[in-house]
């Protein structure tokens, strides 16, 4: 197949990125279902003032992180956070939780091994929303 037909089919399938706004109110869901409600540990200045637009504290204490990089994710889950991110290739480096559009529609995926290495207390509802990543 000639190279100019493969790309304009690679790109109908590739899916916008999450918008900041979007991913802070699962945020505000996730960090209810984990016992953290409105907080959220996070590095990110563009999500840092979207949380905060949509009243969600940035408090980096809470059990809940969101991560924007392979660095912050490694941290996050070394100080023993619920590490969540939109990027499925930070699973490598500690991410329990990812944010995915599919279809028009955002998808919950769980790294069940990084999710329970956490020790944050996860609601069924939650384990029931998310598909496991194998």
């Amino acid at each position: 197949m000639h190279p100019c037909f493969v790309l304009p089919a690679l790109l109908a399938v590739a899916q916008p990125p999450l918008s900041a706004s979007e991913v802070a109110g699962y945020l505000r869901l996730i960090s209810t279902q984990a016992q953290s409600p409105g907080r959220v540990a996070c590095r990110d200045m563009d999500m840092a003032m979207q949380l905060k637009k949509a009243g969600i504290s940035t408090d980096p204490r809470s059990t809940v992180a969101w991560a924007a990089n392979a660095e912050q994710a490694r941290s996050f889950q070394g100080e023993g956070k619920l590490v969540i991110c939109a990027d499925r290739s930070l699973v490598g480096s500690g991410a329990a939780l990812i944010l995915e559009q599919e279809g028009g529609k955002i998808r919950l995926l769980i790294h069940l091994g990084h999710a329970k290495a956490s020790g944050v207390p996860l609601s069924d509802t939650l384990l029931k929303a998310a598909r496991p990543l194998s």
